[in-house]
């Protein structure tokens, strides 16, 4: 599925055309766009037909339609085309996704910036970044570091000196009131995070998973009954980052 700039008209072309690669003649074509969550952005709307028959129609989604709510990083449209004829009437689909340049959005998703993430990765050893370093696409990273401000978010972490819980700190304006030294930390071990999802184990998420034992071919492998100790995050000095934040006794909302 090819991305889109979100705020841009897009156009998405239907091959008129059946199985047998010949050229429909339609007695009548209406379309429809709907978003991600299949509610209507233009309900049915008439076209013309085109005259001759031709084998494919180009229709434009305008920019209104593919234009995000603040805050948001990523939408899909799903474009409808119905196509009647004397004989049967064809219903096609196309998806346009649609990204930002940068899917990070600090306060939102992220705890900083893509540039901030490469700037904070530079303070740890190649080793210690290897999952970082392996995986050069920026797209791939992204979406590593999404993943970790996600488990992070899921720590009983609280902030100080109110001690109330991250989760209530979600949102842009609660994201401004986290002291700076927290702040890098948070960032520190979401980087940290990052390259440990890039760089998984598939042993070690197996065992973090609950499996007992692993067979691929003649060869097994089993990893007995306990299973090990579980976190929000797989990195162990992310988790080292975050300790002095950890707490098990929170409050629930913001003052």
């Amino acid at each position: 599925m090819q991305n889109y700039t979100p705020g841009s008209p897009v156009p998405v072309t239907f091959m008129l055309q059946n199985e047998a690669g010949e050229t429909l003649e339609p007695t009548s074509l209406r379309w429809r766009v709907l978003d991600e969550d299949d509610q209507a952005l233009m309900d049915w709307t008439a076209l013309t037909l085109p005259s001759p028959p031709e084998d494919q129609i180009t229709l434009t989604v305008p920019a209104s339609m593919t234009s995000l709510a603040t805050g948001l990083v990523r939408g899909l449209r799903s474009v409808e085309l119905e196509v009647a004829t004397a004989s049967a009437t064809i219903n096609l689909s196309e998806q346009i996704l649609l990204t930002t340049a940068s899917t990070l959005v600090a306060g939102v998703n992220s705890f900083c910036s893509y540039s901030r993430a490469v700037m904070t990765a530079e303070d740890f050893t190649e080793q210690t970044m290897a999952g970082w370093q392996r995986e050069s696409r920026r797209e791939e990273r992204e979406r590593a570091l999404i993943e970790a401000h996600q488990a992070i978010m899921r720590m009983p972490l609280y902030v100080k000196p109110s001690r109330q819980n991250l989760q209530t700190f979600i949102d842009k304006e609660g994201f401004a009131e986290i002291d700076p030294t927290m702040l890098q930390a948070l960032r520190r071990a979401q980087v940290l995070e990052a390259s440990e999802i890039l760089n998984a184990d598939p042993t070690a998420m197996a065992r973090r998973n609950g499996l007992l034992s692993m067979t691929v071919g003649e060869s097994s492998q089993y990893f007995g009954t306990a299973k090990p100790f579980e976190s929000a995050v797989m990195s162990r000095q992310a988790l080292k980052v975050l300790s002095p934040w950890i707490s098990y006794s929170v409050r629930i909302g913001r003052a």
